[in-house]
């Protein structure tokens, strides 16, 4: 959570020496009480700012692959059930990924368990599905 570090005037996180020593280092949010929003795309590109020498790849990942492994969920790949569509332009930054990590305000729209959703609704939260990547089942 790089803004809410920051928010509360903590000391800098110490991502380099845990990266150095083999640490899996994710990004999230944390609450309303130390930020304004809950945008993951903020605390990326926060987390970029602070951190220039990585690629924003590396930075998205943290965000989203390696969070899900740290919370036992496992990646999207043939098959996946949740996720969502930013608008996106490489031709105005360097790659798509320079694109998703410089992207600010709502996502285009969103699939949770397989099923599209309005913006509008709240989306529930779910435990994270174990399942093989090829196996369809819903996770309760």
């Amino acid at each position: 959570c790089p803004r809410s570090t920051r928010r509360l005037g903590h000391p800098a996180f110490p991502f380099r020496a845990l990266r150095k020593a083999g640490v899996p280092v994710v990004l999230g949010t944390d609450s309303l009480a130390s930020n304004d929003d809950l945008s993951m795309f903020a605390e990326t590109r926060a987390f970029a700012d602070a951190h220039p020498e990585l690629r924003p790849r590396e930075i998205l990942a943290m965000a989203t692959s390696s969070a899900a492994a740290a919370l036992g969920a496992g990646a999207a790949w043939e098959g996946w059930r949740d996720w969502i569509a930013i608008p996106c332009s490489a031709a105005r930054e360097a790659s798509v990924w320079d694109a998703i990590l410089a992207h600010e305000g709502r996502v285009s729209w969103a699939m949770v368990d397989g099923q599209i959703v309005r913006l509008s609704e709240p989306i529930e939260a779910r435990r994270p599905c174990r399942a093989d990547p090829g196996e369809r089942r819903k996770c309760a």
